[in-house]
């Protein structure tokens, strides 16, 4: 492919070190088991070089016009790779098989939190995903309860996946160079799906980290639901006079049952 200059608009930093390419491509290749690969953003295409090596089909969305021509030019007569010219935001998920699928994507910094959000909701179309960020989003993913960065992106990461970090990747391995570190993570899905109940969880989720300085207890206080909250006493008590931040999952998720279906008197 012809050198192509990176748009800002995009966000578009293109991985050149083969070094965090084949650490990418290993990490993929030690899960693959016949799976779709699906490259979101393949710009240049040299990481998809290095999945070509081993993956039996091969999906690119790419959001490019331009780059999304040359990838077509490369890979013409090339039955197993596909080239989808678009905005993966945008791209029907309907059409993949259920668990038949593994997402790599070297994520534009000003929309990665929109598509991991969205891969996160569609989980069960997938098996695995690689997913390369700025390096406080991926922090953000992987934290825990009693840390200043738990928040809701945890909740999120931790509530339909089960995140790990494959590595950070340095400013020098891309062109042009960001100003930051990237972090590549590994998801693996949870066994909780994303449904109706799932999204009214996140809606509390969020109400309960609206204002981080502030108790739970004085965050819900002013709904109708609260008062029979509050009289059940015990753990419940205490999870409510703490910061959202400083309870797990499994407390939040306690609350919000307790919460929605108070028991009447």
């Amino acid at each position: 492919m012809k050198p192509h200059r990176a748009k800002k608009s995009l966000g578009q930093n293109f991985l050149v070190d083969a070094n965090y390419q084949r650490k990418i491509r290993d990490a993929v290749r030690a899960v693959y088991n016949g799976e779709t690969v699906i490259e979101i953003g393949p710009g240049q295409g040299a990481l998809t070089g290095h999945l070509a090596e081993f993956a039996q089909r091969l999906v690119l969305v790419e959001k490019d016009y331009h780059l999304g021509a040359a990838l077509q030019e490369r890979f013409a007569g090339d039955d197993k790779v596909e080239i989808v010219v678009g905005d993966f935001l945008q791209w029907d998920l309907a059409g993949l098989e259920t668990g038949r699928n593994i997402v790599v994507a070297n994520l534009p910094y000003n929309v990665s939190t929109q598509i991991l959000i969205r891969l996160l909701k569609n989980f069960s179309k997938f098996t695995h995903l690689f997913l390369m960020f700025q390096k406080e989003v991926a922090h953000r993913s992987v934290s825990k309860h009693g840390s200043k960065d738990f928040g809701i992106l945890s909740v999120w990461c931790q509530l339909l996946g089960r995140p790990e970090k494959i590595c950070d990747v340095p400013p020098t391995a891309f062109r042009p160079q960001p100003k930051i570190t990237s972090t590549v993570l590994k998801f693996t899905p949870s066994e909780t799906p994303y449904d109706d109940d799932q999204e009214k969880f996140m809606t509390f989720v969020k109400r309960i980290f609206s204002q981080r300085r502030k108790k739970i207890g004085s965050l819900l206080k002013g709904e109708k639901e609260f008062t029979a909250l509050k009289a059940t006493g015990g753990r419940v008590s205490e999870l409510l006079d703490l910061r959202a931040e400083a309870i797990t999952i499994a407390e939040m998720q306690l609350l919000f049952e307790l919460f929605k279906s108070p028991e009447s008197d």
